[in-house]
């Protein structure tokens, strides 16, 4: 069938082809927004125990401990997500 698509991803028989639209539907697009949403979770919490850790200076003590809430938080957040 990928034979058959020009550039414009139209089938030469003028049918629009079945790949379209396909990387743009909403479930893909909640599981990026999720996605984005676990990164910059643990990153907020690693930084903020970088941070503390750098007034505090217990490098790397809180640094790992807030990576570890960060991604403990989140793993429970797509869990409940996943339930719905």
């Amino acid at each position: 069938m990928k034979d058959d698509l020009n550039k414009s991803g139209i089938q030469s028989g003028g049918k629009k082809s079945d790949l379209d639209g396909k990387f743009f539907d909403r479930k893909n697009l909640r599981w990026t927004s999720i996605g984005l949403e676990f990164g910059g979770t643990v990153m907020i919490f690693f930084l903020a125990g970088f941070l503390l850790d750098r007034k505090l200076h217990t490098w790397p003590i809180l640094a790992i401990i807030g990576f570890f809430i960060g991604f403990a938080g989140m793993l429970y957040l797509i869990y409940k997500e996943m339930d719905k």
